[in-house]
């Protein structure tokens, strides 16, 4: 056989090697499994990345960057003017928290003023050790108090026999956790996420829905996919231990009998269109659960055009203590003359009540750094409304300032006040002070020292009476 004609041969045989790889290729990607995978993929991808060029044109990065810094100081000062029926007088909100995890620090102060006339004011301080409570209307000097097993505490104090409920020995108020904590979001566990698709059970439906995306209608193929509960336990057990941090932080520890864990596996319909773009989740029966919430079901539907959350439609359904709890969603992002515009409906009801309703819409101006934001909020027969304008101050990474230049405030349509002021975050500059003064160890007070702080309090909330008799806030 001719050279030519045996290397003519190897490349055929070459070419078709590759030919039936591709096509095996194509085939494996295009299983139901792949598809799926993909899909889930891009879907937390576009979460991810929702708005990340609004926030660079508005300065909400700055936001960001020092939020997650270990040591910051926050500020604000609002005025609350043209009160219903005291239109003379300004309430003032004033307050701060100064954060330092390098020194193991934390200051907390709030005030409450009338016509620039102070009427209380608060401060929380704490260390690594302890906390300091001052309320100087009431007492001259600090409540002080251990920030750890603050339950123990409590039950081996005088107040164990006014409680009518138990508190836990271990309840503690660990404000620094270990480090900056950083809030997790669904993107955080996008390789979790993805695994659990991969080993779900999954075949096609033979259905198919269409889905309005912009001025088209897209054709979306059903399929069935069955999530094992154990896979999904393990991934919430993950949550809930990567989460211990911050709910500690916050002073709020989630109990083993509050975790949510599924009892049986989660059924999925989902139904995405030719180019694996997820469109439509919905479980196909409700998720049975431990804890307080016995059973769930869920339906979203994405049709943003450029990213599937610049429009979603959403559905959840809860039954717990019996009773039947519905709340649906309708959120859209929209762009246009370099304004981007944010509208949010929100509604919770049962199979009795309608509970309440939410219609919010916020118009961001980039250029101007500047927001224009409605409110309109039903609670059961009750309305409030809120229209507020504002803007964005971003001259650095190490400074932001959040105007809000005018609020108007509603309840059932009459206009009950006006609010302006500002918010400002930054880092931290400053020392913060532990209190050395006089102290009141509330934990360890007897009946007598119990008896003799109420009487002090008494005595300086009389004298502040007699004060303001003789004052006007007028």
């Amino acid at each position: 056989m001719k050279k030519g004609i045996i290397i003519g041969l190897v490349c055929a045989g070459a070419a078709l090697v590759l030919a039936t790889a591709g096509v095996c290729v194509t085939v494996a990607m295009n299983t139901p499994v792949m598809r799926l995978t993909k899909g889930t993929t891009k879907l937390l991808a576009e979460l991810g990345s929702l708005g990340e060029e609004t926030d660079k044109r508005m300065g909400f990065e700055s936001i960001r960057n020092i939020d997650t810094k270990e040591n910051y100081k926050t500020t604000f000062k609002f005025d609350i003017s043209d009160i219903g029926g005291m239109e003379d007088i300004v309430l003032g909100l004033d307050g701060s928290v100064l954060y330092d995890n390098t020194n193991r620090k934390m200051s907390e102060e709030f005030s409450i003023s009338a016509s620039y006339y102070e009427l209380l004011s608060f401060k929380m301080t704490a260390d690594d050790a302890q906390v300091y409570i001052d309320i100087p209307r009431l007492y001259d000097g600090s409540i002080v108090f251990q920030s750890e097993n603050i339950g123990k505490q409590l039950n081996n104090s005088i107040y164990k026999q006014y409680l009518d409920m138990d508190i836990d020995d271990d309840l503690s108020f660990d404000i620094f956790g270990n480090g900056a904590v950083e809030s997790t979001s669904l993107k955080d566990y996008m390789k979790e996420i993805t695994s659990l698709v991969k080993e779900a059970e999954i075949e096609k439906t033979g259905e198919s829905i269409s889905v309005s995306v912009g001025e088209k209608e897209v054709s979306c193929k059903g399929y069935s996919i069955t999530l094992k509960k154990d896979n999904v336990n393990q991934l919430l057990q993950k949550y809930y231990e990567e989460n211990k941090s911050e709910e500690n932080t916050s002073g709020e520890n989630v109990s083993e009998k509050e975790k949510a864990a599924v009892e049986n596996d989660i059924k999925l319909l989902v139904y995405m269109d030719r180019k694996n773009n997820i469109k439509q989740i919905q479980t196909e029966e409700n998720v049975k659960l431990s804890g307080n919430v016995e059973e769930v079901s869920t339906a979203f539907r994405f049709s943003g055009e450029n990213n599937a959350f610049e429009s979603v439609k959403g559905k959840l359904g809860v039954v717990a203590e019996g009773e039947n709890l519905e709340l649906t969603f309708d959120y859209a992002v929209k762009e246009k003359d370099n304004i981007y515009s944010q509208l949010l409906q929100f509604k919770a009801g049962t199979d009795i009540t309608d509970l309440a309703a939410l219609d919010c819409s916020i118009s961001w101006n980039p250029e101007k750094k500047s927001f224009d934001m409605d409110v309109d909020m039903n609670v059961e027969e009750e309305n409030y409304k809120a229209d507020m304008k504002g803007s964005i101050e971003t001259e650095t990474n190490d400074k932001v300032v959040l105007y809000l230049d005018d609020c108007i405030l509603y309840a059932d349509d009459t206009k009950i006040a006006n609010l302006d002021g500002k918010y400002t975050m930054e880092p931290l500059q400053e020392e913060i002070e532990i209190p050395s003064g006089k102290t009141y160890p509330v934990f360890e007070f007897t009946e007598t020292d119990l008896m003799t702080f109420v009487l002090e309090c008494y005595e300086k909330v009389q004298d502040y009476v007699d004060m303001m008799n003789g004052y006007s806030i007028y």
